[in-house]
């Protein structure tokens, strides 16, 4: 059986990731999901969040399960994104020029997934 995909790795994203211009983490509020902009890196594998000092905190707490999503592009085959699945934890600015005057979160992924549209391809297999 043929099926057509438009996933990818995350690595294979290398230059959004790298300066993407678009980042929101998305996250519970009660019982109600809020999604909020935020600065983003990518760090030596390790996904990094920030928002501003008066946001500290934002209503995420730390252990929480969290969804950040990177996107780029607006017509069909320039969509392409990464989003991450994980817990929130407080951190120290990463390096590679990090604004030190926002509030930083890492998130250690239990899922990710990453697509590109204008990589549309035929693969053999299932699911």
């Amino acid at each position: 059986m043929r099926r057509v995909t438009r996933r990818v790795r995350p690595e294979d994203l290398g230059d959004l990731l790298a300066a993407p211009p678009r980042a929101y983490l998305a996250f519970r509020r009660g019982e109600e999901v809020e999604a909020l902009p935020v600065a983003f890196r990518l760090d030596r594998g390790r996904y990094y969040v920030a928002v501003g000092r008066r946001g500290e905190a934002a209503g995420v707490e730390p252990g929480e399960t969290v969804k950040l999503l990177v996107d780029d592009g607006t017509w069909f085959f320039d969509l392409r994104g990464v989003w991450v699945r994980g817990r929130i934890v407080p951190a120290e600015p990463p390096p590679a020029g990090a604004p030190a005057s926002l509030a930083w979160y890492e998130i250690a992924p239990d899922r990710t997934v990453a697509w590109d549209y204008g990589t549309l391809r035929t693969v053999a297999g299932g699911s």
